[in-house]
């Protein structure tokens, strides 16, 4: 189950790195995407974590984790093929075409995200899960790195052969995206599903409530929905004013990215430390208010 997880892992990563982060950003201004239309795709991400509630009234219905996990996700990512598709068939309205593909995939995506918990916690040790999921984003990052550095330079590249059929080169990384999701589904399939305990037995209400009386989870809540707000609210817009308003190539936008990534995997060990020896909320509050101030400078 390991090895399956990490495939599963690095190759979603790398879904993620071409389906999404700049080159989602990019296509939707290249088909005409207005400020709004782009902070409308924002919103979607963001409230689709919602379908997560339904999602665990249906694992409690449908007491199949690997099942649920592997055809929602399968389900999302062959959404991309759309998109994909909307320089060839539906460029006249691409980015209603878009959105409404865009919600699709997030909301089906989501709705998979208790199953997937649950399955993890089972099969995944509790000593081991440090290590793995390290190795995991690890070896992932790797791979994004390397995708969002060479699909930069393609987009650019055709751009300058040929600029009227630019569209093209953000289909086809999109659909080599889909590919590596699918690889990733297929890792999902054959990993072991554990029978489930009977946990339909607790009402569902009791199950949702109890965690909230617990005042530092709700202080945790509170602070993780603002935060993420804060973050999915302006990050997209900063790779729309580098391409759109100072005029920045594609190539170093996704430079940009990387060199943020490999920031993120250089300090990720020292941030680690420096929790494991003071506490995670110490950390929180001076890396939390040096990336704030660093947004501000």
């Amino acid at each position: 189950s390991e090895h399956l997880l990490m495939v599963d892992g690095i190759f979603a990563m790398g879904m993620g790195a071409l389906c999404g982060g700049p080159f989602l950003a990019a296509f939707a201004l290249a088909i005409g995407a207005s400020n709004y239309e782009v902070g409308m795709l924002t919103t979607i991400a963001l409230l689709s974590q919602l379908m997560q509630l339904p999602g665990l009234f249906l694992l409690r219905w449908i007491p199949r984790r690997r099942a649920i996990t592997t055809i929602l996700a399968t389900l999302s990512r062959f959404c991309w093929l759309f998109i994909a598709l909307i320089p060839f068939l539906f460029k006249g309205r691409g980015m209603s075409f878009m959105i409404q593909w865009f919600l699709i995939s997030a909301v089906v995506g989501s709705a998979c995200g208790p199953a997937w918990n649950s399955l993890l916690r089972e099969i995944v040790p509790g000593t081991q899960i440090g290590r793995i999921f390290a190795k995991r984003m690890a070896l992932g990052s790797v791979l994004t790195l390397v995708l969002t550095l060479i699909g930069g330079y393609f987009v650019d590249t055709w751009k300058a052969v040929s600029p009227d059929s630019m569209l093209y080169s953000y289909s086809i990384l999109f659909l080599l995206g889909l590919l590596l999701g699918l690889v990733s589904s297929a890792a999902l399939a054959r990993m072991p599903d554990p029978t489930m305990c009977n946990a339909a037995q607790t009402p569902m209400m009791e199950t949702l409530i109890t965690p909230l009386k617990d005042r530092n989870f709700r202080q945790l809540i509170i602070f993780s929905a603002f935060w993420n707000f804060a973050l999915n609210v302006s990050g997209p817009f900063f790779i729309i004013y580098m391409l759109d308003s100072i005029k920045v190539s594609m190539t170093m936008v996704t430079i940009l990215t990387v060199v943020g990534q490999l920031a993120n995997l250089a300090f990720l060990r020292m941030w680690g430390t420096f929790t494991d020896r003071y506490s995670s909320k110490p950390v929180l509050i001076v890396s939390g208010t040096m990336y704030l101030v660093t947004i501000l400078a």
